[in-house]
């Protein structure tokens, strides 16, 4: 993973970046406790009306129906002053109560899209057992079509689009997911008619996932 601070790539059990010693402690220390966060979708800004709501709480649905390893999480709220999207969406993410005490380092398929209503920006934060699943070139896309709606200050219309083109991003790796989580595609599959256990390598098989 990288650290939100300056970029530099940290270890899923560093207590602090290495290169610029940004901690989640020191973070906690300027910003407060936290109240925990409903997911999926949290208006922290109060900009969005319950039907907004529900859209891009529906869009994370369908995102979830087809990859259920991916835990889609949108928030709106506006970084406090003097902090960037980036840490204050990595400040939700650890703090905000989004998963449950298993979700931890390289169990955590977590998702997070934070959008600034105020200032028409957003950031996203990957689960470290996310990481291997979504390439950058995949972020960029997304990014790219949400930026098109934030510049317009359409923040609902901005995560719809961020989660649908998440979909499509998603697609072409799914292929891969089997052997990132481990999983065998060759599998036993037991012929009732001869009563032999053979390998196989099914399409079943490789969906697994």
């Amino acid at each position: 993973m990288r650290c939100p601070a300056c970029h530099a790539l940290i270890g899923e059990t560093d207590a602090a970046c290495p290169v610029c010693h940004f901690s989640l402690a020191a973070l906690e220390s300027q910003i407060g406790p936290l109240s925990q966060i409903e997911a999926p979708v949290a208006d922290l800004s109060r900009t969005l009306s319950a039907p907004e709501l529900r859209r891009v709480t529906h869009e994370i649905h369908l995102l979830g129906q087809r990859y259920p390893q991916v835990k889609g999480i949108a928030i709106f709220a506006d970084p406090p002053e003097r902090l960037t999207d980036e840490l204050y969406a990595f400040w939700l993410f650890n703090r905000g109560g989004l998963f449950s005490a298993v979700e931890k380092g390289g169990d955590n398929h977590g998702l997070l899209l934070l959008i600034a209503p105020a200032s028409g920006t957003a950031s996203v934060v990957l689960g470290y057992g996310l990481e291997a699943l979504i390439p950058p070139a995949a972020l960029q896309s997304c990014f790219a079509v949400t930026r098109a709606h934030l510049e317009k200050r359409r923040s609902t219309q901005a995560a719809e689009a961020f989660f649908r083109e998440m979909q499509s991003q998603l697609e072409p790796y799914v292929p891969l997911w089997p052997q990132v989580f481990g999983l065998e595609e060759k599998a036993a599959w037991f012929d009732a008619t001869t009563g032999e256990l053979t390998l196989t390598c099914t399409e079943e098989a490789a969906d697994t996932y």
